[in-house]
C-alpha cells in the first residue's frame, strides 16, 4: 500500500527527519555530504522551499524547512530519492538507502521553530560527534552564531522565519 501525500494549502514551516534504511550510514565519505547539501540547494532553488536549519549526521538528516508554493510537499522526498539514486550507482547496490518515509512534523509557534533549530543543531554534541554545535561541519549551527568558519549550507539556509 502507497502512503498518501500530504496535502498543504498554506506554506508551512516542518521538520523532517530521515533515517537510514535499518540504521545504516546514509554518509560516509565527505563527498556523499556534499552531494546531499548541492541536492538541498538546488532542490531549494528550483521548488521555492526556504530552509532554515540543517544538520546531517551520519544514520540521518534533519531539516527545517517551508515550501513557499500551496502544493504536496514533496520535495524532501525528491532530494532523498535523488541522493538515494547517487548513492546506489556508486557503490554498485540497489534497494532503499532510507528507512521508508520522512517523519515529518508541522511547526505553528515561533517558539517551537526556535526550539527545534537548537535542537538539530544540539544533536551532534548531544551523539558525541564535537564538543560544541558550531564546530559540526555538516550543521547549519555556525549560521546562527558569529562564526567566521566556513558553512556548506550558507548560501541555503534562511536565518528567520518570517510571514
Amino acid at each position: 500500500m502507497t502512503d498518501k501525500p500530504r496535502i498543504s494549502n498554506a506554506p508551512i514551516i516542518r521538520y523532517v527527519q530521515s533515517s537510514g534504511y535499518r540504521n545504516q550510514l546514509l554518509f560516509q565519505k565527505f563527498t556523499e555530504y556534499r552531494t546531499y547539501v548541492e541536492r538541498l540547494k538546488y532542490v531549494s532553488a528550483t521548488a521555492k522551499l526556504q530552509v532554515f536549519a540543517c544538520c546531517l549526521l551520519p544514520t540521518s538528516i534533519h531539516i527545517i524547512y517551508r515550501e513557499e508554493s500551496p502544493v504536496t510537499p514533496m520535495s524532501i522526498r525528491r532530494i532523498n530519492s535523488m541522493y538515494a539514486t547517487y548513492v546506489n550507482r556508486c557503490t554498485d547496490k540497489s534497494g532503499p538507502l532510507f528507512n521508508g518515509r520522512s517523519q515529518s512534523k508541522a511547526l505553528t509557534k515561533e517558539q517551537d521553530l526556535q526550539s527545534y533549530v537548537d535542537a538539530i543543531h544540539h544533536l551532534p554534541v548531544k551523539l558525541g560527534l564535537v564538543q560544541q554545535e558550531d564546530d559540526y561541519f555538516w550543521s547549519s549551527a555556525s549560521l546562527f552564531t558569529n562564526s567566521s568558519k566556513y558553512n556548506p549550507f550558507r548560501s541555503i539556509i534562511m536565518k528567520r522565519a518570517t510571514g
